[in-house]
Order: C-alpha cells, then structure tokens, then sequence
C-alpha cells in the first residue's frame, strides 16, 4: 500500500520545524468547491489558540491557492506534489483536516485514514461512506470554522484519544478492498437497473452501462 504510516520519517519533520509540533495537513485542489473559507477560518482560529503547538501544511494547487497562502503566512504550502512526495507527507502529519462539503468520494480522506490519519472533516457528502466519528475521526457541520478548530484542539491536546483514533483509520483504510467495494455495488446496480424509468425519461440501464451512475 502506497500510503502508510511506516513511510513516517522523524528527520523530515525536523527539517520542516516540527520536530516536537503536531502537523496538521489539508491537501486538496484549491477552489471554492473544498470550502476553503472554512479552511483558512479554522487553521486562524487554531493558530490564535495553540499557537506554536501547531504546524499547519497545505498541499495542493488550484484558482484559490495565493488567498490560502495569503491568508495563512505561516502555513507550510508544498504545493503540487507527486504521489510518493504525497504519501510522505501524509506519514509525517499527525491530522487532516477536509472541509469540503461538495465530495462523491473524497479519496483523500481514505489516503489520510491509510497514512494513519485521524480525519476531522464535513458531515457531508461522499466523506460521510468513510468518516465514523469519534473512531478514526470526527464529522462536523460543514462551513462551521470554530468547531473545525475546536476539533482541532481537542484531537491536539489529547493524545490518546488522537492515537486511538490513527490506529482506527489505518485498520478501516486497510479493510475498503477494491474487490470487496465492487462486490458490494453490484446488487447496487443491479437494483437500480431492475428499477428502470419507462421508455420517454433517461434510460437508468443506458446510464449504468456508460458509468453515469455515481
């Protein structure tokens, strides 16, 4: 597996200053549509509380990238990076943090959650399929920056409960199995084909076949 706590490197985070901090890591494409208010709003918020406790990283690009690193100067901001660069980044970091509201599936939780990743996120949209709160994460109300950096404080402050959580997530990234997930959503598929709409509307099968249906 490509992400993974073991890629965890002690003198990387040393060399990005956050030796005895704990990391708390956003990646994401930098646009409207990931909430980025909530996370510039948030990552303030925490700032003002924790301060120097905190190393904030955004990785990423996008129409909204120079606000975020406007907005958050003392943000480490990687950028675009390639998968494995990805992937060590994700070991090294201690939270993610996705406001997004707007996913089908938010793959980037499930490469946190198999980094080891304890994922405070929007109870919304496709995250909802990953996120079991208070167990490898917590969900909260999307759009709502002081129970982000709430959230953030809490999961900062209590170790354990921040632990407990990263074993968590591992073991629910290491169970979503391809094979398992395709398994599943066949009967799906099926239901929905069996379901079809009468001639004159947009055939559900045509839809299916042409993968429109997600």
């Amino acid at each position: 597996m490509l992400f993974s706590p073991q890629r965890r490197s002690g003198a990387r985070r040393e060399a990005m200053g956050a030796a005895h901090r704990v990391v708390v890591l956003h990646v994401s494409r930098l646009a409207v549509e990931k909430d980025v208010d909530t996370l510039i709003a948030c990552f303030q918020r925490a700032q003002d509380r924790l301060g120097d406790a905190l190393c904030f990283v955004v990785a990423g690009d996008g129409p909204r990238a120079a606000d975020v690193r406007n907005a958050l100067p003392y943000a480490i901001h990687r950028g675009f990076l390639d998968r494995s660069a990805l992937a060590d980044l994700y070991a090294d970091a201690d939270l993610f943090v996705f406001p997004s509201r707007t996913e089908t599936c938010g793959l980037v939780v499930l490469e946190a959650m198999a980094s080891g990743l304890p994922v405070i996120a929007a109870n919304e949209g496709g995250v909802r399929e990953n996120l079991r709160t208070g167990i490898n994460g917590l969900a909260l109300p999307g759009g709502d920056a002081a129970a982000f950096a709430a959230a953030i404080e809490e999961l900062v402050i209590d170790r354990q409960q921040r632990h407990a959580m990263s074993q968590a997530a591992r073991a629910f990234a290491k169970a979503r199995d391809w094979e398992r997930e395709l398994d599943a959503l066949e009967p799906l598929y099926a239901s929905a084909r069996a379901g079809a709409p009468a001639r004159g509307h947009a055939p559900l099968e045509r839809m299916v076949a042409e993968g429109g249906l997600r």
